[in-house]
């Protein structure tokens, strides 16, 4: 693992490149004070809307927080032939982008699913899509998930989403599935979805795979300060990482 120590050079602790924070219906007051807060430690902070909490959107306009509907009301709009309808209404509400993904619905053809991501784009929205199911009935398919990734990034994804089951499974398999689908995607591309299953256990064995910087998904509000210790290796989940190179340092005085 890398070591963690560069965030505190800074003088904060910084959340990561990516952090997309899932808005549970937390109340007005405190979700706005949180997402001021952090605001001033993160510069890219990403929030999942619930639709039933859009009241709390001008809060997080205000504090310069990107937000972002989340994938299953994407693929309800699918079903529903509505995607375009969908997408436009995401846009007139004031929404930062959506979520393009088929982790319930039975997957739709290449020329499709791309075709949607040009149309979210071309709506002025950013597009996460997601990769993987909700209920996999097998290990994750390296071959095809890096192809459908590689797809959706030339239609215009901004990010590629790992499905929060594929990974439970891997995490508890100890598996390489992921490692070897950064080796075909770039790892600053790709987020791991660590909720609702596995929270802080998840991002811990993400962060002593790939190192700090990962940028994850699904994290609730309340849980930002254990992430923060995460990554900065000031939690024992990370093994205490960030006095590693003071140990270091003493060994070679």
């Amino acid at each position: 693992m890398r070591c963690c120590g560069r965030f505190l050079h800074h003088g904060r602790v910084l959340l990561g490149v990516l952090v997309h924070l899932v808005d549970g219906g937390v109340d007005l007051l405190a979700s706005g004070g949180l997402l001021l807060l952090l605001r001033r430690v993160h510069d890219r902070v990403d929030v999942a809307v619930d639709l039933l909490h859009l009241g709390n959107d001008g809060f997080k306009r205000a504090a310069r927080i990107r937000t972002t509907l989340g994938g299953v009301i994407y693929e309800v709009a699918v079903v529903q032939n509505k995607v375009a309808q969908f997408f436009e209404r995401a846009a007139d509400l004031g929404l930062s982008g959506v979520e393009v993904s088929e982790d319930v619905i039975d997957p739709q053809s290449a020329e499709t699913r791309s075709a949607h991501i040009r149309l979210a784009a071309s709506s002025g929205l950013f597009v996460f899509t997601e990769v993987g199911r909700k209920f996999p009935d097998a290990p994750l398919d390296v071959d095809a998930i890096a192809s459908l990734a590689a797809r959706d990034l030339d239609a215009g994804a901004s990010k590629i989403v790992v499905e929060n089951s594929d990974i439970v499974q891997i995490v508890e398999r100890d598996s390489d599935e992921l490692h070897r689908l950064a080796e075909r995607i770039p790892l600053e591309k790709l987020v791991f979805e660590i909720g609702p299953a596995g929270g802080a256990k998840v991002a811990a064995w993400l962060f002593r795979a790939f190192g700090p910087e990962v940028n994850i998904e699904n994290l609730d509000l309340r849980d930002v300060g254990t992430l923060a210790a995460q990554r900065a290796g000031l939690h024992r989940s990370v093994g205490l990482t960030f006095f590693d190179r003071y140990t270091v340092a003493a060994a070679a005085e």
